[in-house]
């Protein structure tokens, strides 16, 4: 608990570091090796570039930043970095697929895969029972066979897959999974809750742009029944809600700092989609923020799970 507690202030100090600039946030990422994936730029952030892709949030330091607060955040809230009932199989020795973690050193006798879209593994210091592989899984995963993981975790996906994709992805995510086997997927639900008025205009203009990419902002609360409807049996969910920065915690503060940067790390994607300039679109958030303590918002997380049956 207390790595955790420290990770915590490491990850909430690292969010309130001054933002260097957009040039030169720029001129290190243009460092990257030769080697990655085409990129485009907008609003000073780095964005993938790859066609057709409906992910919405940057790829850069600052977004892996934000998501390594998200990542204490949550296995706080949680109280694991897992819900579903494996604690026995990654300890003894599992085949686990990441899709989109710390797992990897804390189970040494299981073998993790990491898949993402980019190439932003670490290459020089990772786990020795972890491996890692760039992959659009929205294309399928057709050089995984049938049956071959134990566990598959995913979680955050919500930027990154389409209404189709959600039930396409769960579909093969079941396929590669061994009978008995369990998939866990964590979201967070875009729309905050017990909103002021400002907070609410907000959340609505953020969402109805995800729409319009054909984004499912609000699938985490559907995440059992896309489960159930793939096959998994024994489908479960768990839910938990966190203030956002009213109520003094750490984790309120995190929570607050995590929506703050969320909120510009949209702002290229939002204001491109309504026509409004970075200075609108940043008072307006920072009115939505306002509220937050007057009105006691808070954000839900779900992680939902279910068991691949066996006979398949």
């Amino acid at each position: 608990m207390d790595n955790l507690r420290l990770g915590l202030r490491k990850a909430l100090a690292a969010l309130q570091r001054p933002r260097r600039s957009s040039s030169a946030a720029k001129n290190d990422l243009l460092q990257r090796p030769p080697t990655d994936p085409d990129y485009k730029w907008m609003g000073g952030r780095r964005f993938n570039g790859i066609k057709g892709l409906a992910y919405v949030l940057p790829n850069d330091s600052t977004e892996v930043d934000r998501l390594i607060g998200q990542h204490y955040l949550v296995k706080e809230v949680f109280g694991s970095l897992f819900r579903a009932p494996v604690e026995d199989l990654v300890k003894e020795g599992a085949i686990v697929l990441d899709v989109g973690c710390e797992m990897a050193t804390q189970y040494p006798d299981s073998q993790f895969l990491g898949l993402d879209i980019s190439d932003y593994f670490p290459h020089d210091i990772k786990p020795a029972n972890s491996t890692f592989a760039v992959c659009n899984v929205v294309k399928g995963l057709s050089e995984y066979e049938d049956n071959t993981f134990d566990y598959i975790f995913q979680r955050f996906m919500v930027p990154c897959y389409t209404k189709e994709d959600w039930n396409f992805v769960i579909k093969e995510l079941h396929r590669i999974l061994k009978p008995g086997g369990y998939l866990e997927c964590w979201e967070m639900d875009a729309e905050a809750q017990c909103r002021g008025p400002e907070s609410t205009s907000v959340d609505k203009r953020s969402r109805e742009a995800m729409e319009q990419r054909g984004l499912d902002p609000l699938v985490a609360r559907r995440l059992t029944s896309i489960f159930a409807l793939s096959g998994l049996t024994c489908v479960q969910s768990v839910n938990r809600s966190v203030p956002l920065g009213w109520d003094d915690s750490m984790i309120g503060k995190l929570q607050m700092q995590l929506a703050r940067e969320e909120a510009r790390s949209l702002r290229p994607f939002i204001t491109k989609v309504f026509n409004i300039s970075p200075e609108d679109y940043d008072a307006s958030a920072e009115r939505g923020f306002n509220e937050c303590a007057e009105y006691h918002t808070y954000i839900n997380y779900v992680a939902a799970y279910g068991k691949k049956a066996t006979g398949h």
